[in-house]
């Protein structure tokens, strides 16, 4: 549904240990603004354009897939995920991060987010 409606919500996610903090997010909008974001560190702005155009388009695999929402996913895609451990402080501390990672990795979940203290 995140792909297909763009539907968009705060999750936290069970992977190898840790819990994985954010937004849940459409695999579009992930590469389009992780894209954006990774372009936008360099300096020279022909290459910037070039490494935004060149991770933007792996957005495109996700349009051409209909509107058939029983079509499974196989990743999943977070806008300011944050990891946590028993010590509890988020990783990394001073902002969240784009994340993707491999559905048949997530061994459990829960709608909302963590509170922490930075």
């Amino acid at each position: 549904m995140a792909n297909k409606l763009g539907l968009e919500m705060s999750i936290v996610l069970q992977v190898s240990g840790f819990l994985i903090a954010g937004t849940l997010v459409s695999g579009p909008k992930y590469f389009e603004r992780f894209a954006s974001d990774f372009a936008r560190e360099w300096p020279n702005k022909a290459t910037a354009d070039m490494i935004q155009e060149a991770f933007s388009q792996y957005g495109e695999i996700y349009k051409n897939t209909g509107d058939d929402l029983s079509q499974p996913a196989t990743y999943i895609h977070l806008e300011n995920a944050r990891f946590f451990h028993h010590g509890g402080k988020p990783i990394p501390m001073n902002h969240g991060i784009w994340w993707r990672g491999r559905l048949s990795e997530v061994s459990g979940f829960f709608m909302g987010s963590i509170s922490h203290e930075g």
